[in-house]
C-alpha cells in the first residue's frame, strides 16, 4: 500500500552540531501535529552529526536523512525542499529548538484565516553555568495574531515589527517555493531576499504573536562569530531587497531606508567588536559611505529616533568608533 504523503515537512540543515543535534529533534519529534516528515540534511559535517541523524532516523519512523557534500546553510535548505513531500513546509536550525505546539498552532491559524504562511514570534536560548535559559521575549512577541497583506508584511519587516526575515519561525505552502530558493552563494543572510521575496508575493499572511522558536546563542556560530569580509553579503541582500521594494511599494520608502540604514549601522557596530578591525578597512569604508549617503533622511524620516540620528551622524563623521570604545569601557567597568 503506498504510505500517505504527510501534511507538513520539517526541514533541518545539519553542520557540526553534533552537542545540540538531539535536542533539536526531539523538540520536534514532541510536536503535538503528527502528520509530518523531519528531513535531516547533512551538510557534510566532519563531527558525529552524520552519524546521530542516522540514530535518529532508526529511532523515529517520520525523519529522513540526506548527507551531501558541504555546500552551506542555503544548499541544505535547497536540497530539503527537493526530497520534501509535504503540503507545507518548515524550517529549524539544528541548533534551536521549538515549542511543542509550535506547528500545531501555526498551521491552525493558516487554515482559520485561509494564509498561505503563518508566523510566530521566537526567543533566544543563552548558556548560563551550563544551563540553557530562555531570555526574554524578542520584540513584538506578546502582539495580537494578526492577518497581513503583502504590503503589510513587508512594512513589519522593514520596521523590525514582529516579521521577521528568519525562514524557521514560519510555516509556509510548499507550492510558494515552486520557483524560488535560497540563494546558493554560501553566504550569511540568505534568508532576507527569499523571505522578502515569498512575503512580498503572498497574499495573506497571519502572525500569531506568540513566541514558538527558541533560539540558542552559541559562540563560533555562524551567525555569532566575528565579523568576516563575507558578512558584507548582509547589506548587499538588503539593498536588492530595497531596490525591489522602490518599484513595488514606493510607498513604503521612509521604511525600507529605515531598513538600510539599521543594517549598515548594525554591522558597522559588529565590525567595530571584530578583533580584524584594521584588515576590515574596505568594509567599514562601505558602510560608512552607506550611512552618509542616506543620512539626510534620517532628519526628516519618523521612523528614526532622536538616538538613531546621534548615532548615524557619528558614523557618518567617523567618531563612533571612539564613543564605541568609550561606552564598552564604562559597560565592563560596570
Amino acid at each position: 500500500m503506498k504510505k500517505q504523503q504527510p501534511l507538513v515537512s520539517i526541514i533541518v540543515p545539519v553542520y557540526q552540531v553534533e552537542k545540540y543535534l538531539r535536542e533539536c529533534v526531539e523538540s520536534i519529534e514532541k510536536q503535538t501535529l503528527t502528520d509530518r516528515e523531519v528531513i535531516l540534511v547533512d551538510d557534510g559535517s566532519v563531527d558525529a552529526s552524520g552519524a546521530i541523524c542516522d540514530n535518529l532516523a532508526k529511532e523515529y519512523a517520520d525523519i529522513r536523512v540526506i548527507h551531501k557534500k558541504n555546500g552551506g546553510l542555503a544548499s541544505a535548505r535547497n536540497a530539503g525542499l527537493d526530497m520534501a513531500q509535504g503540503s507545507y513546509v518548515g524550517f529549524v536550525d539544528s541548533d534551536d529548538c521549538i515549542a511543542p505546539d509550535m506547528y500545531e498552532s501555526l498551521y491552525s491559524a493558516m487554515t482559520a484565516t485561509e494564509s498561505r504562511i503563518a508566523c510566530c514570534s521566537w526567543r533566544r536560548m543563552i548558556d548560563e553555568d551550563g544551563e540553557w535559559k530562555l531570555l526574554l521575549p524578542e520584540s513584538g512577541s506578546g502582539l495580537p495574531e494578526r492577518i497581513l497583506t503583502a504590503k503589510e508584511a513587508v512594512k513589519e519587516l522593514f520596521l523590525g515589527r514582529g516579521t521577521t526575515y528568519s525562514a524557521c519561525d514560519k510555516l509556509f505552502e510548499k507550492t510558494l517555493f515552486d520557483h524560488i530558493r535560497f540563494p546558493g552563494e554560501n553566504l550569511p543572510s540568505e534568508d532576507i531576499p527569499c523571505i522578502y521575496h515569498i512575503l512580498s508575493h503572498c497574499e495573506k499572511t497571519v502572525h500569531i504573536g506568540a513566541s514558538k522558536y527558541y533560539y540558542r546563542i552559541v559562540r563560533g556560530s555562524i551567525s555569532t562569530d566575528c565579523f568576516k569580509p563575507k558578512n558584507i553579503s548582509t547589506l548587499h541582500y538588503m539593498e536588492q531587497v530595497i531596490q525591489d521594494a522602490g518599484s513595488r511599494f514606493p510607498e513604503l520608502e521612509k521604511e525600507a531606508r529605515f531598513a538600510l540604514m539599521q543594517c549598515a549601522g548594525s554591522m558597522y557596530a559588529r565590525l567595530l567588536e571584530s578583533a580584524d578591525v584594521r584588515n576590515l578597512k574596505s568594509i567599514e569604508k562601505e558602510l560608512k559611505d552607506t550611512v552618509r549617503k542616506n543620512l539626510k533622511h534620517c532628519f526628516t524620516n519618523s521612523c528614526f529616533s532622536g538616538n538613531a540620528r546621534l548615532v548615524y551622524l557619528m558614523i557618518a563623521l567617523g567618531i563612533y568608533p571612539c564613543f564605541y570604545k568609550i561606552r564598552r569601557k564604562r559597560t565592563e567597568r560596570d
